[in-house]
């Protein structure tokens, strides 16, 4: 299995390591683990266990002073009383903060789990308990699991950058899917070098161009690009997509002139209003910089029609600014991360930097099957995914507090949300930082509130002031 780095190739040589991963079947007894316990504060002086034991066997050896609870304790089929904080100790209920503030603790001390013999007598045992006077309180003792989604696709645990359980250093994606409501009308263009269609994973979710020729592009490239932002997900094959309810737009532009790059960037636009995002990885070049005003022209075409435009900052390693990257105004200019969140030493960098995300080593579709490759160009399809996302939920969801978003709001949130790499704030290597999907859609839900300040006027391709991130409702 090759590695591939988008549009420039830079390493000779690849190396591939192996992990072998055994697992034990230990799922049962974690289902079971806690079912029959409960946890009980029971008042001072109304039962103490022996000042040797933290755990006892025989609810004889306990002194009950409370008659009704000594009866219902006897009564009750129990397995083991215990501690519940067997290394609390009566001082620590008083805690000395920083600043030399006292405050009050509760005491553990007089929390005790009881271990019942039988877990089906656990609700009533609860209920019996919740009544004694010399009780506080009595609940079910019990496991927590993550508030995610995570889908079944088979090679999901290849996909770091939506989810690294090494360091952390991904977009959090599968906290995101929480949160992301399924019902989505969202359409993601992809302007590229085409979308290989017939893709298992891409099956039915990719309108407008197949990829045909591969002149200007690397083979596959669009292909890798769609899968990234939204292969179809949850299916028990290939990959996931970061933002797996939205549908794809192929717009080739493969071996084309700056008119046709025109033309595909307005063409993707015009196809359905529901377009709200578009996806480029790719530069202009001959040289390598040049700008172009009839390419500005289409994206000025996207930014006025309300599209979010997410670009890629280049693969040499230089403070280089390539366009559309470099267009700024209504474009998301995106560089790349490893699974350190350490800037990828390929990725280009500079004063219109705006965000980074995962771009090396992803695993995406391509061909008739999945690959790897590196670059800009993959860290830009998450952040489009993200931009999926954010629009999704908040066009589809009823309880959103949020008035539809702009995409001068998608742009905010995008940056708001990152996480701050490098040099504090903003910086010329990271922009804003790793974006962060989780963090994106809690933006937009509550208890965040933004503040939208609106500004008279404006240029022909700007007429919303800033957002300002305030803290969660109290």
């Amino acid at each position: 299995m090759k590695k591939r780095i988008a549009l420039e190739l830079i390493y000779p040589f690849y190396f591939i390591i192996l992990f072998i991963v055994v697992t034990s079947n230990t799922s049962y007894s974690q289902e079971k683990m806690f079912k029959n316990e409960i946890l009980v504060y029971i008042l001072p002086d109304t039962l103490e266990l022996p000042n040797e034991l933290a755990t006892i066997t025989d609810i004889n050896k306990a002194t009950i002073k409370s008659k009704t609870l000594s009866r219902v304790m006897h009564e009750i089929n129990i397995k083991r009383l215990e501690k519940a904080f067997q290394n609390f100790e009566e001082k620590d209920t008083l805690k000395t903060l920083r600043s030399g503030k006292k405050i009050k603790m509760p005491n553990l001390s007089r929390i005790f789990k009881i271990i019942l013999n039988d877990e089906n007598n656990v609700d009533e045992t609860v209920r019996i308990l919740s009544k004694e006077k010399g009780v506080l309180f009595a609940e079910k003792n019990g496991r927590a699991s993550s508030s995610s989604i995570e889908p079944n696709d088979e090679y999901f645990n290849l996909q770091w950058g939506l989810k690294n359980g090494i360091t952390g250093n991904d977009i959090h994606a599968p906290d995101a899917w929480e949160i992301q409501n399924p019902l989505s009308n969202t359409i993601i263009a992809v302007v590229d070098g085409g979308i290989d269609k017939t893709h298992p994973d891409l099956l039915n979710n990719v309108s407008g161009d197949n990829g045909v020729t591969y002149n200007d592009f690397d083979y596959d490239h669009g292909t890798h690009i769609a899968g990234i932002i939204a292969a179809n997900s949850n299916n028990n094959i290939g990959i996931a997509g970061v933002s797996w309810y939205s549908q794809l737009h192929s717009e080739n532009i493969d071996n084309t002139d700056d008119i046709g790059k025109y033309q595909g960037v307005v063409d993707a636009v015009d196809y359905s209003s529901n377009v709200r995002v578009l996806n480029n990885s790719w530069k202009l070049v001959d040289p390598i910089g040049r700008n172009s005003t009839i390419v500005r022209m289409a994206f000025a075409y996207a930014y006025k029609n309300d599209r979010v435009a997410v670009a890629a900052m280049g693969n040499n390693g230089q403070s280089i600014i390539h366009y559309p990257a470099g267009f700024q105004q209504g474009v998301i200019a995106v560089g790349a991360t490893n699974s350190n969140d350490a800037r990828w030493s390929w990725s280009n960098y500079g004063n219109h930097i705006d965000v980074v995300a995962p771009g090396v080593g992803i695993y995406s579709t391509f061909d008739d099957d999945y690959d790897y490759m590196d670059g800009t160009s993959m860290a830009t399809g998450f952040v489009s995914g993200i931009a999926g996302l954010i629009l999704s939920y908040n066009y589809n969801n009823p309880f959103s507090s949020f008035p539809s978003l702009e995409n001068d709001d998608v742009e905010n949130i995008i940056k708001l949300s990152a996480n701050d790499l490098g040099a504090a704030g903003w910086d010329i290597y990271y922009g804003s930082g790793r974006v962060n999907a989780n963090e994106a859609l809690s933006r937009i839900t509550e208890p965040y509130v933004l503040e939208h300040n609106s500004v008279a006027g404006g240029t022909i391709y700007s007429s919303t002031g800033p957002y300002y991130d305030l803290p969660p409702k109290k």
